[in-house]
């Protein structure tokens, strides 16, 4: 066989095999020589006809670009495939250390306004301390001034002395001025200051004489009272000079 015809044959078998392999999207150019080669014989009233090597080469080389270019893409997409599973590997550890974050600054501020809390209810446990102690100053400050001038007794003084406290320093004033002026009024007023509590201000005492009487009339009214818890006669009023 001449070695024309064993190219030419070469040719189409080269060419059967490249457009058995090729994939369906792949592009095959219309004006293909090989193509239009009758297979099985020669056609009736034509010479077969013998392919060079130049030719051969032009109708393989669409063919074998083609095939490159489609390795070309399949390695793009197997590049572009491990591009993006390494991506998602990432954007995974990304995510995990994001939540850690996440938790890392929430914890942090629950430390926070748990020191925040704890701060508050100390300066509030300080400053309950510091107005129980201006409390108590005012509230016996007060107290003393309500026993200047009224004669409250002391249960009622102490079950009403934090109510008092709690007044304004104008309501307490009108109040102690409204005592005062009820106690003037009265008739039965008990003056605040006696001829005794006086004297024992002022250091003064009475006559040896009027404190011997008085002594012996205590003593009468005493023996009177004794003798009435026997069925005796008490003490006589009228018996004192």
């Amino acid at each position: 066989m001449p070695k024309d015809s064993v190219v030419d044959n070469n040719a189409l078998a080269l060419h059967d095999i490249l457009m058995a392999s090729m994939p369906q999207d792949a592009v095959h150019p219309e004006s293909c020589v090989a193509c239009s080669r009758p297979r099985g014989g020669n056609v009736p009233g034509e010479t077969e006809k013998m392919y060079t090597q130049a030719e051969l080469e032009e109708i393989a080389s669409p063919l074998l670009q083609e095939v490159v270019r489609l390795k070309a893409e399949a390695q793009t997409a197997e590049a572009a495939g491990a591009v993006e599973a390494i991506k998602a590997e990432y954007e995974a550890q990304i995510e995990a250390l994001q939540n850690q974050l996440d938790d890392a600054v929430l914890a942090q501020q629950v430390a926070v306004d748990e020191l925040t809390a704890t701060k508050a209810e100390q300066e509030a446990i300080v400053q309950a301390a510091e107005e129980k102690t201006a409390m108590e100053a005012v509230l016996d400050e007060r107290v003393a001034k309500v026993r200047e001038v009224a004669s409250f007794t002391d249960e009622y003084i102490v079950a009403n002395a934090e109510r008092w406290a709690k007044l304004s320093d104008e309501a307490f004033t009108a109040r102690l001025e409204e005592w005062a002026a009820l106690v003037k009024e009265s008739p039965n007023a008990i003056p605040k200051k006696t001829a005794l509590s006086a004297a024992r201000e002022t250091g003064a005492t009475r006559p040896a004489s009027s404190t011997t009487k008085a002594r012996a009339l205590f003593q009468e009214v005493v023996a009177g009272e004794s003798r009435m818890l026997t069925g005796g006669k008490g003490f006589d009023p009228r018996s004192i000079h």
